[in-house]
């Protein structure tokens, strides 16, 4: 079983991956947040991108 660092680097770097070159996470407010909790983020967000399920915001000027 593979675990969500695994899926996360495999989704970004991987042969069919993103071909991410260089990236920075920074945790914000949840200082205790683990490696795994934010892989398990990155992985939602791109399963999430990938299946459709996300929101276009085309309009970003505040009215």
């Amino acid at each position: 079983m593979q675990t969500n660092m695994d899926v996360a680097k495999e989704l970004l770097f991987g042969t069919d991956g993103l071909l991410v070159k260089n990236v920075k996470l920074f945790p914000g407010h949840s200082r205790d947040a683990t490696p795994e909790q934010m892989s398990g983020q990155i992985v939602a967000a791109i399963r999430g991108i990938s299946d459709g399920d996300y929101e276009d915001i085309t309009d970003c000027t505040d009215e």
